[in-house]
């Protein structure tokens, strides 16, 4: 390079326009590399495109061939082509001659037998429908017994428990007792209201409860096998 007569302005310029040069080439050759990926994807779509192409002509051409194998077994197997005999139609005709007889109208009498049973059928009076009704548990005499709840558990438990008659207070206080074990902490108007229910539900309905008066205000309650014949709680079990 030291045969270059150039001053410096011109070796700058010289030199401005070679790296022009390059960054155009850099630019060019990333461009072709991008066309170049594009052609290899659309080439490998196009492959896929035209074999599935010819598959499909395949197929389509395979099936004219079956159907006409098939047609021809169906020939094979019928015979001739045409419309069937007409020997089986003639008999029938002449079956048809011999039972009705002369040509022409049917009798009278033949046409008025369908015309009374079609009176008939239309005066016949249509019949009432049947209905069922359900059995109910009264007619059965099936009744669903309710299961205990835990609350009259709780009231069974602190009667046994005790060994003796409960006052309303005591079961109550029980209740209460049940309601913040369990973590439900019912306030007063719900613990009463389901002491109601439960009395009323092993009193009345199951049975395993019994009311008995009591020298206080209210009634006492105590287990049904505690009581006597008559209704009497034994002595041991009293307060």
């Amino acid at each position: 390079m030291s045969n270059i007569k150039l001053n410096s302005e011109e070796i700058q310029k010289v030199l401005t326009t070679y790296q022009s040069e390059v960054k155009t080439l850099d630019y060019r050759k990333g461009q072709l590399r991008a066309a170049i990926a594009e052609l290899k994807s659309a080439l490998k779509e196009k492959l896929a495109e035209e074999k599935a192409a010819v598959e499909a002509t395949e197929k389509a051409a395979a099936k004219p061939a079956a159907t006409k194998s098939t047609a021809a077994a169906k020939k094979a197997t019928t015979g001739r082509r045409g419309r069937p005999k007409k020997t089986a139609t003639k008999s029938t005709a002449a079956a048809k001659k011999t039972t009705t007889g002369k040509r022409g109208r049917p009798k009278k009498t033949e046409a008025a037998a369908p015309a009374a049973k079609a009176t008939t059928a239309k005066t016949a009076a249509p019949k009432k429908k049947t209905t069922t009704r359900k059995t109910t548990a009264k007619k059965t005499g099936v009744t669903r017994e309710r299961a205990l709840s835990e609350w009259d558990n709780a009231i069974i438990k602190d009667i046994t428990d005790a060994g003796q008659v409960r006052i309303n207070s005591e079961l109550l206080a029980a209740l209460d007792g049940h309601s913040k074990a369990s973590g439900q902490n019912l306030d007063d108007a719900k613990l009463k209201a389901k002491l109601n229910q439960s009395l009323q539900k092993l009193v009345n309905k199951k049975g395993l409860v019994v009311k008995v008066k009591f020298s206080g205000k209210g009634n006492a309650y105590g287990l049904k096998e505690w009581t006597s014949r008559r209704g009497s709680v034994a002595v041991q079990y009293r307060r």
